[in-house]
């Protein structure tokens, strides 16, 4: 017969190991919430057998993978950047040598408190070994302490090595307009010879939305097209951030706000710590005009991105806000990055709001020398010239030209809409300026303060036409606001 004593040690040894558990339990979910923040960097060689923008290119598929796998990725930017980093934060270098078709990934890592208290001595290197280029980034991946139950998807690369340097240089040339047509070739060839690669899907629907972006009079079946290929990205590995980022912003940019607030939602439930998610959601929210979550999404990525760092370039969201300074902190840039050419033209944007016409057209004119790069801002920067030029007639025939060219693309980004609608109203063609606007609204662009408040509509703003407009921007953001409110984002 079972004594009282060991009745009670064995309910107290039962209660110490519910205990444990409970405790272990909030542990883990403490360390899974914790962002593990890594900022990446890539070591340029003249001789590693890569370009500037295969080595970027690769940078981007690394950064990635760690987002899939439940990291905080972070680019260094141009700004000097305090030591005084958040615990969890790390760098890692990249110094990666490509030999064939084989790539040899070193890279070395140091946290963050470590770097600034004991400088270079705090660098632990990991050093390569040529191999498969599949098989180098995942052990990389496995080296790295990832949040309990995050790990990226064993689809997510190609496994064959020659079809990872195609893909490569398709996401290479992912910002040159020139290279679109070359790229969609590369990853449509990968898709049919590995067909469980997400990463293939990923890339022939990304290349395929820029071709939208761009091309006037384009297939209607284009959209769908590269919808599908994202749908079938995210089965194969569906809590990839990246590729909910493309398909939320294809959303967005097509007028679909809806769709892209349910993905995002879904998204942020199992990779909360995403800063490419969270700025996504910036983006969908400073677009539909719901200020209130704008603010409480750009809170979350400030949480995520220590000083000296920053998720994005030019972000709207704190011109539409009202916060100059910060809009401004936003567009330091490297003149060899692709992003040179949007922060350009903010730059040119501002000093034209502020009547400094000589200022404004300098940054509209470095803002064209990035053509290769977004190349429908360096068209939309060369109007903006001609106009802080005070070449009217010019600037007037290339904005109708400009327009002209988007009338069929199938993602027409209303916000970039909106610009050419400002651009009308400074040449004085208050008509075309009303009717752009409306057009742009109709593509989804919806932010109804940046309507009220943009320096280059005021001759509009008196009339029946706008009124009406402006009481279809706020029925539509009174929905949305209903529908998505930031509680369902975190």
């Amino acid at each position: 017969m079972e004594t009282l004593r060991s009745k009670s040690f064995r309910f107290w040894a039962l209660l110490a190991l519910g205990g444990f558990a409970v405790w272990g339990g909030l542990w883990l979910r403490a360390r899974a919430s914790a962002p593990y923040r890594i900022i990446l960097t890539t070591r340029e060689d003249a001789d590693d057998g890569l370009d500037p923008t295969q080595r970027r290119a690769l940078r981007d598929w690394v950064q990635w993978s760690l987002e899939a796998s439940g990291c905080s990725v972070l680019l260094p930017g141009p700004a000097p950047m305090k030591m005084d980093l958040p615990p969890g934060t790390e760098f890692l270098e990249l110094v990666p040598r490509r030999s064939g078709n084989d790539l040899a990934l070193g890279w070395r890592r140091a946290k963050g408190k470590d770097l600034a208290l004991r400088g270079d001595g705090a660098w632990v290197a990991f050093p390569p070994s040529p191999g498969p280029p599949a098989k180098a980034i995942t052990t990389l991946t496995d080296q790295l302490p990832f949040p309990p139950g995050q790990a990226a998807s064993h689809r997510l690369l190609p496994q064959r090595p020659e079809n990872f340097w195609r893909l490569l240089d398709a996401v290479a040339g992912n910002r040159d307009s020139s290279r679109l047509n070359d790229g969609c070739a590369l990853a449509l060839a990968v898709t049919q010879e590995e067909p469980e690669c997400a990463m293939a899907w990923m890339v022939l629907g990304d290349l395929q939305y820029r071709r939208m972006l761009l091309a006037p009079q384009a297939d209607t079946l284009a959209q769908s097209a590269a919808e599908s290929h994202f749908l079938k990205a995210l089965e194969l590995a569906p809590e990839t951030p990246q590729i909910i980022l493309l398909l939320a912003q294809l959303k967005v940019d097509s007028g679909n706000h809806s769709g892209a607030f349910l993905l995002l939602s879904k998204g942020l439930k199992t990779r909360p710590n995403s800063i490419i998610l969270r700025a996504t959601l910036v983006y969908a929210a400073r677009t539909a005009g719901l200020m209130q979550l704008t603010r409480s999404a750009l809170d979350r990525v400030g949480e995520l991105v220590p000083p000296g760092l920053q998720a994005t370039t030019a972000e709207n969201a704190w011109l539409y806000l009202g916060d100059r300074a910060r809009f401004e902190s936003t567009l330091q840039f490297s003149p060899n990055e692709p992003r040179a050419t949007i922060a350009s033209f903010y730059r040119g944007y501002l000093a034209l709001s502020d009547g400094n016409r000589e200022l404004a057209a300098t940054w509209f004119h470095r803002s064209r020398a990035g053509v290769k790069s977004y190349s429908q801002f360096a068209d939309l920067a060369e109007v903006y010239e001609l106009i802080a030029t005070s070449n009217l007639p010019d600037a007037s025939l290339r904005l109708r030209r400009l327009s002209d060219s988007r009338v069929g693309l199938r993602v027409p980004d209303g916000e970039f809409t909106f610009k050419l609608a400002e651009a009308h109203a400074l040449l004085g063609e208050v008509s075309l300026a009303q009717d752009t606007a409306e057009k742009a609204f109709a593509q989804g662009f919806g932010c109804t303060v940046w309507f009220d408040q943009s320096p280059f509509l005021g001759s509009l703003r008196n009339s029946p036409r706008w009124r009406a407009l402006h009481n279809h921007l706020l029925d539509r953001q009174r929905w949305l606001e209903q529908a998505f409110p930031p509680s369902a984002f975190t």
